[in-house]
């Protein structure tokens, strides 16, 4: 090919295939090759011990590259090529090399795959440089470095009081039901503190002066290559600090200095610090790589794609910037698409090796500036794409009784097992089995033999016996699940934000995406599939025409009413600040959102537009509804673009078609313009394969893409093995309360649900049973059901009516936690099951502000009570009652505005569960679908019956202590079938706020079985179903008359004694030391401000495990606010937030310790603090020792005064609130090795 002045080479390199597509003025080629720089064939024959013929489909258009190249052999010996013959595909070698014929080889260099790429697309050979070529790449080598833990441990340096808090984060555990909690994945190995600091107005507490330097310099590391991490409280909006210390680091010779506020200058301590070390993480892998491609290339000019689609110079490349850039490239691409065919909905499908992608375009896709890669949050822009660990290399296994597909991934080496190098069973295995895929058709070879071995070995796992017939079913049932999993990820991006996925066009690309298009667009309904015939490097393609861009943004944070004159001014600032000759502005954005919420909505700035209306509109187009409330500025950015011309070519889509073709395996390249094809069929070339299902038909455009059409969807109901079935709906039921979850947290107004995630959501059946549930807050969960039957017995629902309910007598766990009941009905009017949910509302009225009094003695003095009220009657809301009903009672709420806008919410939420549930109804039939609820709850009656089979004529006692000296007894006795749980024994009626009552009893006792479970199965009521509970009237199950004032307390029922009351049934058990055992309830506020938070400490440790420490366990599992979320909206400063050191009790395995929290007041306010184990010790067992107990404190000048667990007091200006939590019993006896945790 003749070289031109004018070449671009654009390659994504994934976590199988490295995709790379190449520009030579109007000639366009292409290639796809393994992420590890390599080729792989087979060994076809051999001449002689230098000469081997092989087999491969590479279609290079440069074979001679190949020269210069090594071959590797399956055992890793490396072998020099001397030449190679395309025409007659033999390889000569310099040496003699022992090789079998059949052998899966691999040909490729030690270069970085793009390199490598690029020279097999150019033909330059491999030692010379790409002269005149602009070379561009986006790259998962971050990504897979980040979630494997291959980046180069750094230095954080951050202010003093916050160096745990990478270790405590969010305070959240990641799966709910889990004694042996893993320890974070620390990203540093060393923390530097220091004094200097600002307040949430810049402020400067203490300075960043010569002093505090030296002070800092003693601790830095002496390795000037070792990457360090800046981030301090407030520097997003006051930044001075970060650059004096980013100077002085320079100047004293550190070469990777990684600043938060220079990534990205947003609000929210903890996603900036994270971010901030994660690419000081990132920096030395991701610019050797970089460096490597730039020695081995010499191109040009390089450049790095970012997560939002932009093509950035190398040298102004930050790593973290590249965690999605490989998608994002597909995103850029999809716009562009859309443009050409003028469409202006689409949704994208991007199905990789590794993962699966998938993100909404309406014009253009959305930008969001934090994004979560394993379980850390990077603030950072990125378009808005949701990921599933569920690719071609996805590895299909069977636990539990059920298939599971991914989240582990085979990877580019071994690969699949039909790649010959040994791999696992996977997707790709599964579609090849299916004879979905035409052998010899793709990039590398494939061996279906290999691939059905691992699949007998899958179904001899599973204990199946299944012959041909059998065996095709469960694949197809196998598929369903990976099918339904990735449709999932298509419903957060569109549902939850919202959209119906039905009104878009599904744009699938990625070598794997066109063999699961008609599965899933039939799941949601959609009914037009675009499917490029550069599918399989569609991202590539997507990165080569990216713009060189530039984001900048600035946080605002002002109501929009005082700031909207001044927005113009403040955009040409932010212009000006980074005006460059070469680039342009091009777009101008305000982000907005409701005062108080965290979540805000873009909006696109040109003079004129009404700012509020559109906001409004956008906000209740993704939530139904709109707000009376104060509208706030919360960032303005900017994007700048180099000034080059863009060429747009646009089309219409060629949907009528007049030649029709039958075969079922069709060539892709060989189709011509206008044919149409009829499912079943495949199409495919060697870089992507469509499988067209039957009721599905294709017609080719000019450009040889595909659009699809469904011709009518298929009513008929597929049934499945017992195995497939089980995690099929499962899977369904649970994902229904998911997008109920994600509904309530976006569209919430107060901290406590959207940012804290105090919320639960869950389906029940018709008898109002749970059935399933989101990972949200135990101690809400299992008692959702009894809840609702409760109700159900004296309150009927028919459709379009919502109870809304917190009254003990039915179920309420306490007053804050507001509970919302609907029906669900089909089109004939037939119950289907209940959605219902439960939020806590930080106020609902009571004696003090946030409604948890710790001196109340009956339930008027903690607030507002709602028996069962129609909130909604016949589709009609009645809000003049529910806000008559919150002003009037005894002891009213403070902020009316609030509980309204929440309740929204929750309705909102509600609405989603029943959109779902009905769909699931249309296409399944109601009986089929009570048919799978029973047999969930039936799935859970079975496994609780192994645990009690196994321990059957057992009896397990156990005694616990509320710090007031009352007695929790429990004997649990095993009856086979039945376990009886008895509390006889167990104290009176509590004065005060201590009284639980039968629900949330139900809601521990459930929690607890499901920690019995040996298997991964959803929390439903079936655990329940053999069940016997004892429950003598006490302070676990007392009366309460239909007076409120007659009734006794309960808010501290729900938190405290529900944690004890785990402890004791854990106890008995021997499950484990106890953890912390309390909420560590803590709130403060006056008449303008309410705030509350509990706070996590010490997990017990347990048989082989240390207890995990700072962080919830058990009953809760709320997110604390960030830091500088806290200080922003509260008149507070947080002076620390750390680990409280050898609180955990020592043992042959140590408890978890607890945390230390110190919050200083800025004006007088209300504190109150509920909590236990201040006197009673977290108990050690089998010989462990118990944990500390925990302690709080008033700090007053220089005095420190101790407080009860259960209290309410004033504070003024200058006081602080020092709290220290309970550390975890500590388990089995010490010996010399033990250390203190």
């Amino acid at each position: 090919m003749k070289i031109t002045k004018s070449q671009l080479v654009s390659v994504d390199v994934g976590g199988t295939f490295c995709d790379a597509s190449y520009v030579n003025g109007d000639k366009v080629s292409s290639l796809k090759i393994l992420s590890n720089s390599r080729l792989r064939a087979t060994i076809l024959s051999i001449s002689d011990a230098w000469t081997v013929c092989i087999k491969e489909s590479w279609s290079l258009p440069y074979p001679q590259i190949l020269q210069d190249c090594i071959c590797f052999q399956a055992i890793g010996i490396p072998i020099d090529i001397k030449t190679y013959d395309p025409i007659a595909q033999t390889l000569h070698f310099y040496k003699k090399h022992q090789i079998y014929v059949g052998e899966v080889i691999d040909i490729g260099t030690n270069a970085e795959a793009p390199v490598f790429a690029a020279h097999l697309l150019t033909g330059i050979p491999m030692n010379s440089p790409l002269k005149n070529i602009e070379l561009r790449i986006g790259t998962t080598k971050g990504t897979n470095a980040l979630l494997e833990l291959r980046g180069a441990p750094c230095v954080w340096i951050t202010n003093e009081g916050f160096k745990d808090l990478l270790y405590i984060k969010t305070q959240q555990r990641p799966h709910l039901f889990q004694l042996n909690i893993p320890e974070p994945n620390l990203l540093h190995n060393q923390v530097i503190e220091t004094k200097a600091r600002v307040d949430a107005n810049g402020l400067e507490l203490q300075a960043m002066n010569k002093k505090e330097w030296e002070r800092i310099k003693k601790d830095l590391p002496k390795d000037k290559n070792t990457p360090l991490a800046i981030s301090l409280m407030h520097s997003y909006q006051y930044p001075e600090h970060e650059r004096i210390l980013k100077k002085k680091l320079r100047h004293a010779g550190y070469t990777f200095v990684s600043v938060s506020s220079e990534l990205l200058p947003i609000i929210h301590f903890l996603p900036r610090s994270e971010t901030a070390v994660c690419n000081a993480y990132l920096s030395p892998i991701l610019h050797r790589f970089v460096d490597a491609i730039q020695s081995g290339a010499r191109p040009p000019s390089l450049y790095m794609i970012s997560s939002a689609g932009q093509a950035m110079p190398s040298k102004l490349f930050h790593p973290k910037d590249s965690l999605l850039s490989g998608p994002a490239g597909g995103i850029k691409a999809a716009e562009n698409l859309a443009q050409y065919y003028g469409i202006n909905k689409l949704i994208t499908f991007d199905m990789g090796g590794t993962s699966t992608d998938t993100a909404r375009v309406e014009y253009r896709a959305q930008i969001k500036f934090n994004t979560r890669v394993g379980d850390i949050e990077i603030a950072s822009p990125s378009y808005e794409i949701e990921t599933v660990a569920a690719g071609g290399g996805s590895i299909i296994d069977f636990e539990d009784g059920r298939f599971l597909v991914g989240p582990k991934s085979a990877g580019a080496d071994p690969g699949p097992a039909c790649y010959g190098k040994g791999g696992p069973f996977t997707i790709t295995d599964l579609n090849l089995l299916l004879s979905r895929l035409v052998e010899g058709a793709m990039s590398i070879p494939i061996f279906k033999e290999h691939a059905m071995i691992r699949f007998d070995e899958l179904l001899s796992k599973a204990n199946i016996l299944a012959d041909s017939t059998d065996k095709n079913k469960i694949l197809y049932g196998i598929a369903q699940i990976a099918n339904e999993k990735m449709a999932e990820a298509i419903r957060k991006v569109t549902m939850a934000k919202g959209h119906n996925p039905s009104q878009y066009n599904l744009l699938v690309y990625g070598g794997a995406g066109g063999l699961h298009a008609c599965a899933l667009a039939d799941i949601l309904n959609i009914s037009t599939i675009i499917i490029p015939y550069t599918a399989g490097i569609f991202s590539a393609t997507g990165i080569g025409i990216a713009p060189i861009e530039n984001i900048y943004i600035k946080q605002i944070n002002l109501p929009l009413s005082q700031c909207a004159r001044s927005l113009p001014r403040r955009i040409r600032e932010l212009y000006a600040t980074h005006r460059s000759k070469d680039y342009a502005l091009v777009s101008k954005k305000i982000y907005l959102k409701y005062l108080g919420q965290n979540q805000a909505i873009e909006v696109d700035w040109i003079p004129g537009v009404d700012l509020k209306k559109t906001f409004e509109k956008a906000y209740k187009q993704q939530f139904g509804f709109c707000l009376n409330q104060t509208i706030e500025v919360d960032k303005i950015s900017i994007t700048t673009q180099h000034k080059r011309k863009k060429r747009h070519k646009t089309q219409a889509p060629i949907l009528h078609n007049k030649l029709t073709i039958k075969e079922k395996s069709v060539d892709w390249s060989s189709l011509s313009t206008g044919k149409s094809i009829s499912g079943p069929a495949i199409i495919y070339h060697h870089q992507a394969t469509v499988y067209l299902e039957p009721d599905w038909s294709a017609s080719v455009q000019a450009n040889k893409d595909l659009i699809l059409s469904r011709k009518k969807k298929s009513q008929s109901i597929l049934t499945w093995s017992p195995e497939i079935e089980s995690a099929l709906f499962g899977n369904r039921f649970k994902s229904i309360a998911e997008q109920m979850g994600v509904q309530l947290q976006h569209s919430a107004f107060s901290v406590n649900v959207k940012e804290r995630l105090d919320f639960s959501c869950a389906l029940l059946d018709p008898k109002g049973r749970l059935l399933a549930n989101a990972p949200h807050i135990p101690v809400h969960l299992g008692s959702l059901g009894i809840s609702a039957r409760l109700i159900l017995k004296k309150y009927s629902i028919q459709e379009g009516d919502i109870i809304l309910c917190n009254h003990p007598l039915y179920g309420g766990s306490h007053l804050p936690d507001l509970t919302l009941l609907k029906g669900v009905f089909d089109t004939n009017h037939q119950l289907i099951g209940y959605v219902i949910n439960r939020a806590h509302h930080a106020e609902i009225g009571g004696m003090t502000p946030g409604s948890m009094p710790p001196f109340a003695t009956n339930l008027e003095q903690e607030g507002v009570v709602f028996a069962p009220t129609y909130i909604q009657k016949n589709g009609k809301s009645n809000w003049p009652l529910i806000r008559k009903m919150l002003q009037s009672a005894t002891y009213p709420t403070r902020d009316v505005s609030a509980n309204i806008f929440d309740l929204k919410a929750a309705m909102a939420a509600l609405h989603a569960g029943e959109l779902r549930l009905k769909e699931m109804v249309k296409n399944y039939g109601l009986k089929y679908t009570h048919l799978q609820m029973s047999r969930l709850l039936n799935q859970g009656t079975s496994e609780i019956q192994k645990y009690i089979k196994k321990h059957d004529g057992k009896r397990f006692t156990a005694i616990e202590k509320m710090d007031d000296g009352r007695k929790i007894k429990v004997s649990i006795n095993m009856v086979y079938p039945l376990m009886i749980i008895d509390f006889a024994g167990t104290g009176p009626v509590h004065p005060g706020n201590l009284n639980a009552n039968p629900s949330i009893v139900w809601s521990v006792v459930l929690y607890v079985l499901r920690l019995l479970c040996e298997k991964d199965i959803n929390l439903n009521e079936g655990l329940t179903r053999n069940v016997k509970l004892l429950l003598p009237t006490g302070f676990l199950s007392p009366f309460f008359p239909k007076d409120p004032a007659k009734c006794p307390a309960v808010v501290g029922g729900n938190t405290e004694v529900s944690q004890r009351l785990t402890d004791t049934l854990i106890k008995a058990l021997e499950l484990a030391a106890c953890s912390q055992g309390t909420m560590n309830n803590f709130l403060f506020g006056d008449e303008s401000h309410s705030y509350y938070e509990t706070i996590g400490g010490g997990v017990g440790a347990g048989p082989g495990f240390e207890g995990r420490s700072a962080v919830h366990q058990h009953m809760t599992n709320t997110k604390i606010t960030d830091p500088e979320e806290l200080e922003v909206k509260y008149p507070v400063i947080l002076d620390h937030f750390s680990i409280l050191e050898q609180s955990g009790g020592e043992g042959q395995y140590c408890g978890g310790n607890g945390i230390s929290r110190k919050i200083t007041f800025l004006k007088p306010m209300t504190v109150t603090i509920l909590a236990q184990h201040r006197i009673q010790p977290p108990y050690g067992l089998r010989g462990g020792d118990h944990g500390q107990c925990g302690q709080q404190f008033l700090i007053r000048g220089n005095t420190a005064i101790a407080l009860d667990s259960n209290q309410s007091l004033s504070v003024e200006v200058g006081d602080s609130i020092l709290i220290k939590t309970p550390g975890g019993g500590g388990w089995g006896k010490k010996t010399s090795k033990n250390t203190l945790k």
